[in-house]
């Protein structure tokens, strides 16, 4: 198993929107270096474009952030070997993301609280390759949902103490605090590696549904045949699963 460490040569920028007016002598955002893992904050600080949000009250003048999607993108070597899979792994994403290889989108992310693992074996490059993560408003993301989910469920728009934050899976002080800034953001916020190996790791997805007074608790496994056992604890019980695997056809 070999390891590659992708923590250096970032560079990131806001997406290059127009807007739906003329304007005159504006030019678009270059490229600035980046820290893996931080967030847009710290690197934009670190860029000089904005002052320490975290001093005075710098928090109100870098509101416009927040409704920006960003772009991170890094170049990297790699050399392909036969028989090879490869996993892209992260630690850490904050939070709405999707995620391109060689211009080819790989994954999508939505979940602060979890990692991001990604088989790219197909989609590795002999030699240069680049990985781009394009991070979403998590505020606008936020409002569409809650737009969304008041139209469905017969809820006033107007409903307080109910905003953007509580439908997004991201912490809520980051929207703001009674003893906190509102700094919303988003980045890389922990390790990124890829993992090449001979053999396929298994992967455990779970989803948690709830289901009347309980949960609904839904499992499946990847893995390249074969069997895994998973421990599954709780507070109040413990179990052991043995599954059995059926080998991955990568053709299909």
């Amino acid at each position: 198993m070999r390891t590659l460490t992708l923590d250096s040569g970032w560079r990131f920028r806001p997406e290059q929107r127009e807007p739906p007016y003329p304007r005159i002598q504006i030019q678009p955002w270059p490229w600035m270096p980046a820290s893996v893992p931080r967030n847009v904050h710290l690197d934009l600080a670190a860029n000089q474009v904005i002052p320490n949000p975290l001093t005075r009250r710098h928090e109100l003048g870098v509101q416009w952030i927040d409704t920006c999607s960003w772009h991170y993108e890094v170049e990297f070597e790699w050399t392909l070997l036969d028989g090879e899979y490869v996993s892209l792994e992260f630690d850490g994403l904050d939070t709405i993301c999707d995620i391109f290889l060689n211009g080819e989108l790989v994954g999508h992310h939505d979940n602060f609280f979890l990692p991001a693992r990604i088989d790219v074996t197909e989609h590795l490059s002999q030699g240069s390759n680049l990985l781009r993560v394009v991070f979403h408003s998590a505020v606008e993301v936020g409002e569409s949902r809650r737009h969304q989910w008041c139209l469905e469920n017969g809820f006033s728009a107007k409903t307080v103490h109910f905003d953007e934050r509580a439908f997004v899976r991201k912490p809520a002080f980051a929207f703001g605090w009674d003893w906190g800034p509102r700094l919303v953001g988003c980045g890389i916020i922990a390790p990124v590696r890829l993992i090449g190996s001979h053999d396929l790791r298994p992967v455990l997805n779970v989803e948690i549904r709830p289901d009347g007074d309980t949960f609904l608790v839904t499992a499946s496994v990847e893995n390249d045949g074969g069997e895994s056992t998973f421990h599954f604890e709780t507070g109040e019980a413990q179990t052991n699963v043995q599954v059995e695997c059926r080998e991955l056809n990568r053709s299909q």
